[in-house]
């Protein structure tokens, strides 16, 4: 099973000129083999300035350093 974060803004650099107002994770989560849905709560969140819409985290510690795969379909930003 693969472990992973979702998360949405969060480049927050601050000596680059332009970054994100905001960021919003799920936090790590143990992926199972069917298809889930999986949602990002934005209702709450400062959109004035998106760099990063959307991105996934896996790290070598929380999968036993060994490779992963998983799939993504239908990602989609509701107002």
């Amino acid at each position: 099973m693969e472990v992973i974060e979702f998360k949405a803004g969060c480049i927050d650099n601050s000596k680059k000129e332009y970054r994100d107002s905001f960021c919003v994770t799920i936090g790590m989560i143990t992926l199972l083999a069917d298809w889930r849905r999986y949602e990002i709560d934005l209702g709450k969140s400062d959109l004035s300035s998106v760099i990063g819409g959307f991105c996934w985290v896996a790290s070598k510690d929380y999968n036993q350093g060994k490779s992963i795969t998983f799939y993504i379909d239908d990602i989609c930003f509701v107002k």
